[in-house]
């Protein structure tokens, strides 16, 4: 009998046959069985279908049906859309359990099960660690792999097609499971057909669901190999559930394993000493454990020890108790440090997604809280078990968050403490695999390389080695996506280790493969840019043009030539200025630095609206002496923020604030003569206008608003005096002071932007009355936003100070007034009123109070008067009781009764340690 793999040339049986006819084809098989597997290897294919194959249920083919909604959304994105994907899958376990004969030959069910397979293998391409899709695609492959005779598999004898497709499925189901929950050394001594270049594997060997199915695939695999032959069957059994006990022992639900493992031991071994001693063995480790069930676990050792010897029972478990109390412990400590529900274990490992920052923020939150605990070593393990014990958390991080950078290097980082160096950047390898624009992971391993040649005592051709590798390193990434820092960071190793001339090469480079940022739509603009870099007529060619006639070379911006896994990236003004920096600094060129600066300028006009670019192209000619191009780059760097209306308002101001900050800096440097001060002034006119203007600052009372709301006074007079006038009569002073800070004579503002430095007194430069003034200005723009919070302890009283204080506040704005409102209330009100609910008038103080308390305290004050004083208490009222002490004495603790001076005592100084509690609080 000849057969093939193919379904159209499958055999059927016909009812008609008689038995005698199938049983001896049945022979014949069963004897050919071992004949042909070693040519049917070849073929069996031990990969699921990379991609969903066409659904043979009719429900699927209407293109309005929910499948083919989930199915083009998969198409369309297939790394984001969970909830796609999950309409699938519950249409796969649905048509699942539908199936009645699993084993069944005819090309329906074929095409169901095939198509069954597409899906699962379809989403692991895209999420290979789904370790809860993962151990459904894997029981499916158990039941479609069970032959006659087995658990779960056909009832009757079937033919040579049956024999194929149960062999396909044990073929890639071995290979699942053993990519998935082996690691590499431990399958390098099982498969000596390994190859020795291959990524980490046995990343989801933690869970243990999938060991669970290993176990069942193994038992079932070793029966088949050795059919009559115990002996043989029980070592080899023993040895898979000591690697599931190493690797998944003591995570998420290990009291499944070592329940299945006490069964183990009961069936396969005979009752008597041998089996007695492997059960102690297995009670022994299982209670230094935490685990769910663990008590009961303790009660059945303590029962199986006083089965066996009473006295000796008594020793055991006086001597193992310790240990047992630990693992209670710590089970409990670790319910109260992190849920286990909370880590999310079936997560699909989606990319990183804005719209759920927040909640993916608070899961990694969790998951760095459970790790650090993990990493304390709470169940005092040896440093094996625990380096075993942590990779498995970190490996379990990585199936949640694989498109996430955070773990891959956390991970990488830990490893450098307890294995080699190529274990460390394998772990970097497969991240970078699985998140190919990761450009940090590309950066961590070349630092890690680069270490190793400054650490280690090798020739320096070995050194040489390295040093080429971490190169090749960012070539890689490069390669697989190229990025504006890929190519800044491998840029500075090639200066580093290949020289000068290589590294103008990078950069040429980078200018090519790199597209443009005014070519997001791939449409070319150079034309436009160069239109736009000219249209100033005022400047005319000293806008630093003749520092671009030397850089005009020939390169030009052309699509990347090779193919990359994602599409270059956009090219920004860190690869010129770093370029620049380079040639300043290492190759002592500034004249080639300016060049470059204006070569980014020319090729690329949104860099005239990066204050960054702008600052460090103006130091440089700041330094060598250039003070009309120094100008002229200034004019039209702020002329092209302030022109740019498209970005959003807080972006543009922000760049517009850096830009002339910057411009008034230089200018102080540049002032040479009287009408250079007359411009000076203009500037500062013009500057004061863009960062405020009438619409934000009240030019009657100084106030800078955050909202759009302004005082009548104020549109007036700047109707009549003009804006820049009635500003600064009542703002002259704070636009000095604020002109002194930034040209670097006043506090400590950085117009750099390098650094965010707290102010002190000592950097107050002016004498007392000036630093007075500024602290008074502070405080002021605090209050107004409401970075500062309301002190009565720092409020004067009621009376003359109270309206002059209530005077001021109206000046001041309105949530001043109402602060002052609060102080001049009577002072038994002020508590009352500062647990009112903030509001725009109003910052809060306190916690905001119950819904139904400020109901009831404003309808309390809006119908009453306000007395000036507190109304005294009630006399409380006194009875006479048959209890030892006496209501109304003063001995009880009831804060509505008065302190009376015939008590003991007592409950007056509870009720005035309260007073002052609250009063402590209030203040």
């Amino acid at each position: 009998m000849s057969f093939n793999g193919n379904s159209n040339n499958k055999i059927l049986f016909r009812k008609e046959d008689d038995d005698d006819e199938e049983m001896e084809d049945v022979d014949e098989q069963v004897v050919q069985d071992s004949v042909l597997a070693k040519a049917f290897a070849i073929q069996v294919v031990e990969e699921l279908p990379a991609r969903i194959l066409s659904s043979p249920y009719p429900q699927h083919q209407p293109p309005d049906s929910r499948y083919q909604n989930a199915l083009q959304r998969i198409q369309a994105d297939p790394q984001h859309d969970i909830e796609a994907w999950e309409a699938i899958l519950t249409e796969v376990q649905v048509c699942y359990r539908q199936l009645h004969n699993i084993h069944a030959v005819d090309a329906e069910t074929t095409a169901q099960l095939d198509w069954m397979m597409s899906c699962y293998g379809h989403l692991l391409q895209y999420f290979p660690y789904a370790v809860e899709h993962l151990l459904s695609v894997a029981t499916l492959l158990f039941r479609c792999s069970a032959l006659f005779g087995e658990d779960g598999g056909p009832t009757v004898r079937v033919v040579a097609g049956m024999t194929y497709r149960a062999r396909q499925a044990q073929a890639t189901l071995d290979r699942l499971l053993l990519n998935k929950l082996v690691p590499r050394d431990e399958e390098a001594e099982e498969n000596a057909a390994v190859p020795p270049a291959a990524l980490i594997t046995g990343i989801c060997n933690w869970y243990v669901p999938l060991w669970l199915l290993h176990l069942q695939n193994k038992q079932r695999s070793l029966a088949r190999q050795f059919p009559n032959a115990p002996e043989e069957q029980r070592p080899r059994m023993h040895q898979a559930f000591q690697m599931a006990l190493k690797y998944a022992g003591g995570h998420v639900n290990n009291h499944e394993l070592w329940r299945r493992y006490l069964q183990w031991i009961q069936i396969s071994t005979a009752p008597g000493h041998e089996q007695m001693l492997e059960l102690r063995s297995a009670y022994q480790q299982l209670i230094t454990h935490p685990m769910t069930g663990l008590d009961g676990l303790w009660q059945e050792y303590e029962a199986f020890e006083k089965a066996q010897n009473e006295v000796l029972a008594q020793a055991l478990v006086q001597e193992w108790a310790p240990k047992y109390q630990h693992a209670r412990s710590v089970y409990l400590e670790r319910s109260r440090v992190y849920a286990y529900e909370s880590l999310r274990w079936t997560r699909l490992a989606a990319p990183p997604d804005n719209e759920a920052r927040q909640e993916e923020c608070d899961l990694w939150n969790v998951w760095k809280t459970a790790l650090a605990y993990e990493r304390t070593n709470p169940e005092r393990l040896n440093v094996t078990d625990l380096t075993t014990r942590l990779r498995g958390w970190w490996q379990a991080a990585v199936c949640v968050f694989t498109r996430h950078v955070e773990p891959w290097h956390m991970w990488s980082m830990w490893e450098s403490t307890t294995s080699s160096l190529e274990r460390q950047r394998s772990v970097l390898q497969l991240g970078q695999h699985y998140i190919p624009d990761a450009v940090l992971l590309a950066i961590a391993e070349s630092q890690l390389v680069e270490l190793q040649c400054s650490t280690s005592q090798q020739p320096s051709s070995e050194n040489t080695q390295h040093q080429e590798e971490c190169i090749q390193v960012m070539e890689r990434n490069i390669q697989r996506a190229p990025t504006t820092l890929g190519f800044v960071v491998l840029q500075q190793l090639v200066r580093r280790y290949r020289g000068m001339e290589a590294a103008r090469q990078v950069f040429a480079r980078g200018r090519r493969v790199l597209r443009s940022q005014e070519d997001k739509d791939g449409s070319a603009s150079n034309g436009k840019t160069d239109v736009a870099l000219e249209s100033n007529t005022t400047t005319s060619n000293k806008v630093v043009t003749n520092r671009w006639s030397a850089a005009n070379s020939s390169h030009a911006v052309s699509p990347a030539s090779g193919e990359h896994v994602i599409s270059p990236g956009p090219v920004t003004w860190h690869l010129y200025a770093a370029h620049a920096a380079m040639e300043q600094h290492q190759n002592h060129a500034p004249e080639i630095a300016a060049r470059v600066y204006e070569l980014g300028l020319r090729k690329h006009s949104v860099f005239l609206q990066k204050p960054a670019y702008v600052l460090r192209y103006a130091s440089l000619l700041l330094q060598l002496n250039d003070p009309v191009n120094l100008r002229a780059l200034l004019t039209r760097a702020v002329a092209a923020c302030s022109k740019d209306n498209n970005s959003t308002a807080s972006s543009n101001s922000a760049a517009t604030r850096a830009l002339l900050d910057l411009q008034m800096y230089f200018e102080h440097f540049l002032v040479k003569s009287t009408e250079d001060v007359k411009r000076l002034h203009q500037m500062e006119a013009q500057r004061r206008q863009a960062l405020f203007g009438p619409d934000v600052e009240d030019v009657g009372t100084g106030v800078i608003h955050t909202q759009t709301e302004k005082a009548s006074i104020s549109e007036q007079l700047v109707r009549q005096e003009g804006y820049d006038t009635a500003s600064k009569i009542v703002n002259g002073l704070q636009r000095s002071v604020d002109l002194l800070s930034v040209s670097g004579w006043w506090g400590n503002q950085d117009v750099f932007g390098r650094w965010n430095l707290p102010e002190d007194e000592e950097d107050w430069s002016g004498g007392a009355s000036d630093a007075s003034y500024y602290e008074r200005q502070r405080h002021q723009d605090q209050r107004h936003g409401g970075a500062l919070a309301f002190d009565l302890k720092q409020q004067p009283q009621r009376g003359a100070a109270g309206a002059t204080a209530s005077t001021a506040a109206a000046a001041a704005g309105p949530a001043s007034a109402m602060m002052v409102a609060i102080q001049t209330s009577p002072e038994w009100l002020r508590s009352l009123l500062l647990l009112l609910p903030a509001s725009r008038l109003r910052l809060p103080i306190v916690a905001k109070p119950p819904p139904h308390l400020v109901e009831m305290a404003l309808a309390t004050l809006l119908n009453n008067d306000l007395p000036a004083e507190r109304p005294a208490d009630e006399a409380p009222t006194t009875t006479t009781t048959s209890n030892k002490r006496t209501v109304g004495t003063g001995d009880d603790s009831d804060d509505e009764n008065g302190m009376e001076a015939n008590g003991g005592g007592f409950g007056g100084q509870f009720r005035a340690r309260q007073r002052q509690r609250v009063q402590e609080h209030i203040m």
